[in-house]
């Protein structure tokens, strides 16, 4: 064993968030605190302001912080009040009661500021995807607008978020706290969905459209609606009926030894022919008593549908493939619930989770754009949970001399050379 080690108290400030004014960097290159000032809250607090509760809920979010009690604990984080430039950080009731009462309409300011941000840092295209999905965020107790729906983890009350992606960026174009009842997507709701999506990437300036969406969109006037605007659309189809037994009396090609794949056109009530291409899958025995939600199954099969209207030069096994893509998704709902508390109830009020929710959208993005421009990950990114421990989480110390605070990065921490790549990256960058 080696010699004991004496453990000394220190009066000098240590924080865990040395790297944190790089964020704040990335804010005001963004010029945020500016486009928050410009967010009309109907809140009249005595310490803090509206833009206050906002600008600090978007920092603690930003730095990981998920929890009512996570923000307020902040305010004992020196380095982090000084990373961002803040005096205090709102105690834990005042937050509650910002949520339950300063909230109301916010949450939409908060989503078209995220979406202009996003057209300012895409570069003109033509071409672009747009993903839609969904996602149950489970309750406790009885808050606002949650209803009894699909909940696979426990049973309770839900709420329900209609979620729709840009699939080259991988960023959150717009977001909608439903009830847990409206788990079933209506068909007005893809159509407003798709409608908002196409909108924050550029309307009519698109050349070409592609959308894929799960079978909670499968809507016969949804798709009528993508047929009539020629969207290029690739959607899971459940199967019943007359469906279902179409798809178990198909003629199969093989594409390898498990998978096989082929077509029948289906017609949409009052609407085009469409291309269905079904994938069936050949289950292992013991696949066969797995615990997992498939759209079709036949003894010792698995069935897949997806409706397009794609030409005939895309082959079913090139429907099936670039409609598997969208799996990335799963990957960003994963990273927005656990990195940035997408998933969690913060307020027993409806408009305060619906900003809660906005602004995890809105803190995903930047991190998101932080890894594209300034980081330049574009094919392979890495997480914000990795992100955060090599650049922000950097042990330092606050002296002050000279009428200026100091702020002293550990040089030895595996993510120093990574942030002074980022910072004179920042210098340079102009939005």
């Amino acid at each position: 064993m080696g010699p004991a080690v004496i453990v000394r108290g220190t009066e000098r400030p240590v924080t865990a968030y040395g790297g944190s004014p790089l964020l704040r960097q990335w804010l005001q290159v963004l010029h945020l605190p500016e486009r928050l000032g410009q967010v009309q809250v109907n809140w009249s607090g005595r310490k803090f302001r509206g833009v206050d509760y906002l600008y600090a809920l978007l920092c603690g979010l930003l730095l990981g912080c998920d929890r009512q009690s996570a923000l307020a604990e902040l305010g004992q984080e020196l380095g982090a009040l000084l990373g961002f430039g803040l005096a205090a950080m709102p105690s834990q009731p005042s937050i509650s009661r910002f949520l339950a009462k300063g909230a109301d309409g916010v949450a939409g300011q908060i989503l078209r500021l995220s979406r202009d941000l996003g057209k300012r840092m895409r570069q003109a295209q033509r071409t672009a995807i747009l993903d839609l999905d969904g996602s149950v965020i489970a309750t406790r107790g009885e808050p606002e607008g949650a209803e009894w729906g699909y909940n696979p983890g426990r049973r309770g009350k839900t709420y329900f978020a209609c979620l729709c992606f840009c699939g080259h960026t991988r960023e959150i174009l717009d977001a909608v706290l439903c009830s847990g009842k409206e788990a079933t997507i209506s068909a007005h709701r893809a159509v407003q969905m798709y409608r908002q999506g196409r909108r924050a990437l550029g309307g009519l300036r698109l050349k070409r459209l592609f959308l894929r969406a799960d079978a909670g969109f499968a809507r016969t006037d949804f798709v009528r609606r993508l047929q009539c605007e020629h969207v290029m659309y690739f959607i899971a189809w459940p199967t019943h009926g007359r469906t279902r037994t179409t798809v178990l009396g198909l003629d199969y090609q093989a594409l390898d030894e498990r998978y096989a794949v082929a077509e029948f056109t289906y017609r949409v009530r009052r609407g085009h022919l469409q291309r269905m291409v079904v994938i069936r899958e050949k289950l292992e025995p013991e696949e066969r008593n797995k615990k997992q939600l498939r759209l079709l199954e036949a003894p010792g099969y698995a069935y897949q549908v997806i409706a397009t209207n794609a030409p005939e030069s895309w082959s079913g096994a090139a429907v099936w493939r670039f409609y598997n893509h969208r799996s990335c998704l799963e990957n960003i709902i994963k990273e927005s619930k656990q990195d940035f508390g997408a998933d969690h109830v913060l307020s027993s009020c409806w408009e305060g989770n619906r900003l809660w929710l906005a602004l995890s959208v809105l803190a995903y993005n930047l991190w998101n754009w932080f890894r594209e421009k300034i980081l330049h990950q574009r094919a392979h990114r890495r997480r914000t949970q990795w992100l955060r421990k090599m650049l922000i989480e950097i042990p330092a110390y606050v002296t002050r001399g000279g009428r200026k605070t100091f702020l002293n990065i550990w040089r030895g921490s595996p993510g120093w050379e990574l942030y002074q790549t980022a910072q004179a990256r920042l210098a340079t960058f102009a939005l």
